[in-house]
């Protein structure tokens, strides 16, 4: 049996809202929909940008989006980022 860590858990949740849409999401609007402390997805989404899997923007339009397409990320690519 595999066994995930929290915080890899919150970013596999993270990557398939991010999956879901072509526009920027924000973590405010994930942690609401997916029930997750705030402070702990946005430290998900630093580890996934910082690993090239999210691309990140600022500002009222802002949030997060896949990097690349949802076909060329594993979920071993996202578990290894944690």
């Amino acid at each position: 049996m595999i066994r995930l860590t929290r915080q890899a858990d919150y970013g596999l949740r993270l990557m398939l809202e991010a999956a879901a849409g072509d526009a920027f999401v924000t973590t405010r609007t994930v942690s609401k929909r997916q029930k997750i402390p705030h402070p702990f997805l946005r430290r998900a989404a630093t580890v996934l940008a910082a690993n090239g899997l999210l691309t990140t923007s600022r500002g009222p339009h802002g949030g997060v989006r896949l990097a690349r397409p949802a076909s060329d990320i594993s979920l071993l690519d996202v578990v290894n980022a944690f």
